[in-house]
Order: C-alpha cells, then structure tokens, then sequence
C-alpha cells in the first residue's frame, strides 16, 4: 500500500492547518503558506486566477 501524499495549505503564517495535522499524526508531504508567494489572506475566499496559478506551482516546486 503506497502511502497518500498530503498537500497541507495554510492562509497564513499562524499555521492553524499544520497544527491541525501535527495534533493528528498525518505526516505532511508538502507543506505551503499562501502569504509567502505573495497571496493576501482575505476573510472572503476571493480567488484570483493568478494566485491559484501561483500556489499550483508552489505545489508542484514542493513535490
């Protein structure tokens, strides 16, 4: 059985979706901050093209 990879994604540098997976031993594969590409956090999840497009690459650079 292979094991899953986890992509873990944080709005930003308080980390809350890696304490979440760190307090349920899932061992992460790759981990990302969205502020640190450069994408703003906002409260109402306004996405722009570009910034998908930047944190698709991110995840790809990590894999």
């Amino acid at each position: 059985m292979t094991t899953p990879v986890v992509v873990v994604i944080d709005g930003c540098g308080t980390g809350c979706a890696r304490a979440c997976f760190e307090k349920a031993d899932v061992p992460m594969k790759i981990y990302l901050v969205l502020t640190e590409p450069g994408i703003e956090k906002n409260s109402d999840m306004a996405l722009e093209t570009e910034d998908v497009v930047k944190v698709k690459e991110a995840v790809k650079q990590a894999a």
